[in-house]
C-alpha cells in the first residue's frame, strides 16, 4: 500500500511537470485581441475618430510657474497627485517639482544628490496611493516619498537597470534593461517588488514560437505601463502591444497588427518600417493609445493608434507635434517653452480629458 501511495504521488508530480512544461511552450504568437461584449458600443465611436478633438477634450491650458524655483531645465515626465502636477526633469538637472492645478510652484520633491532621499537621475516615476516612487538610474535604488507631507520614507537598492515602471495595487512592477546581467541577456524580464521594497519575484514576457521577443524601446518607460491587472508592453519590433496578466503570470492578448496605412491620409504610402514607438498610453476607462512617430518623405508627424481594452485596432489621428503623458486619467501636452535665463526653460500645460461621449 506504501509503494502504491509512492507510486501514485510521483504520477501526479510527473503529470504536474508535463502540464507546467506546456504551458510554458505555450504559442503566444497565436494570441489575439479579446472582445468583451459590453465593450462593442462603448468604442463604437472610435472607430469613427479623425482629428484629436473627437476623442479629447481640453481641460485647462496652464504656464508653469516662473519664478525661480519653479523654473525647469527641461521635463521628461508628468505625473499627478490629485489636482497637483509632478514634472520629472531626468537628464538635464535631476530634479522632481511639484506644482498647483494653476501651475504655481509648491515645492521640490527631493533632491539632487547621492545622500538620502535624493536622487541623480530620477529617471522613472509613479505614484502608488499617496506615495511617489522614484528610480534613479545612476544610482541604483528606489526612492520612496510621501506625497501628504513631500517627506522622504525609504530607499533600497536595485542589481539591475530598469527602463520601464508599471505600478498595480501594491505592486511595483520594474522592467530591466537590455544586458543588465548574466540572468538578463534579452530585453523581457521584470522585477516585481512591494512598497517596503522586497522582491517578490522575477517574471518575463515569454518568447513566441517563432523565438522572437518581446523587444521593448530602449528609451526610459516608452512601452510598458500598467491597466487593471494587466502589464502592456508594446514590441518596437511589430508594432504589437501585448498584454501580460500580473495575477495569472501569464500572456493574455496581442493587439491587431497595424493597418499598411495607421494615419487618415489615405495617400499615404507609408509602411511599418517608418513607424518609431515614442510612448505608450494606457487610461482608466479602457482606452489605450499607442503613440507613433512616422516618417514620410523625411518628415515626422505624430500619430495616435487607438486600441480598446482588449487590444482591438479601433482608428488612428494625427496630432499635433510636442511632448505628451499620461497619467491614467488625464492626456498632457507640454507646449513650447519659454526661454527665461541661463537656457533654462519653463512650459506651457494643457490638460485633457476623454471625450465623455465616447466613454460612458
Amino acid at each position: 500500500m506504501k509503494y502504491k501511495i509512492v507510486a501514485l504521488l510521483n504520477l501526479f508530480t510527473l503529470s504536474l511537470i508535463i502540464l507546467s512544461c506546456k504551458q510554458n511552450n505555450e504559442d503566444y504568437s497565436t494570441l489575439k485581441p479579446i472582445n468583451y461584449k459590453d465593450d462593442e458600443s462603448k468604442y463604437e465611436l472610435y472607430k469613427g475618430a479623425k482629428e484629436f478633438k473627437d476623442v479629447f477634450n481640453e481641460v485647462y491650458e496652464i504656464s508653469l510657474d516662473t519664478a525661480a524655483k519653479g523654473i525647469m531645465a527641461d521635463i521628461y515626465k508628468i505625473a499627478s497627485y490629485g489636482e497637483d502636477i509632478i514634472a520629472v526633469d531626468y537628464h538635464k538637472v535631476g530634479n522632481i517639482k511639484r506644482y498647483d492645478k494653476e501651475g504655481k510652484y509648491e515645492n521640490d520633491i527631493g533632491k539632487n544628490g547621492r545622500g538620502p532621499g535624493e536622487y541623480k537621475t530620477p529617471a522613472l516615476v509613479g505614484v502608488m496611493y499617496d506615495s511617489l516612487i522614484v528610480y534613479d538610474d545612476m544610482e541604483r535604488r528606489v526612492n520612496v516619498y510621501n506625497l501628504n507631507d513631500n517627506s522622504f520614507v525609504r530607499t533600497w537598492g536595485v542589481k539591475n537597470r530598469y527602463n520601464g515602471m508599471a505600478i498595480i495595487k501594491n505592486n511595483i512592477y520594474l522592467h530591466r534593461s537590455l544586458g543588465n546581467t548574466s540572468e538578463s541577456k534579452d530585453e523581457n524580464v521584470f522585477d516585481s517588488f512591494n512598497p517596503a521594497g522586497d522582491l517578490m519575484y522575477t517574471g518575463n514576457f515569454p518568447p513566441y514560437s517563432n523565438g522572437n521577443l518581446v523587444k521593448l524601446s530602449g528609451v526610459f518607460n516608452l512601452g510598458f505601463v500598467s491597466q487593471g491587472n494587466n502589464i502592456l508592453v508594446v514590441c518596437s519590433d511589430d508594432l504589437i502591444i501585448n498584454a501580460f496578466d500580473v495575477e495569472k503570470r501569464k500572456m493574455i492578448w496581442r493587439s491587431n497588427e497595424l493597418p499598411g496605412r495607421i494615419n487618415v491620409d489615405q495617400n499615404s504610402k507609408s509602411k511599418k518600417d517608418n513607424c518609431f514607438v515614442h510612448n505608450l498610453f494606457a487610461f482608466n476607462d479602457g482606452l489605450i493609445v499607442l503613440e507613433l512617430l512616422l516618417i514620410e518623405n523625411n518628415k515626422g508627424k505624430i500619430v495616435f493608434a487607438l486600441y480598446d481594452r482588449g487590444g482591438n485596432y479601433l482608428s488612428s489621428i494625427n496630432v499635433a507635434p510636442g511632448i505628451y503623458y499620461a497619467d491614467g486619467k488625464y492626456l498632457y501636452y507640454l507646449s513650447e517653452p519659454k526661454k527665461i535665463n541661463n537656457n533654462y526653460s519653463n512650459f506651457g500645460l494643457k490638460k485633457y480629458e476623454i471625450v465623455k461621449k465616447y466613454i460612458q
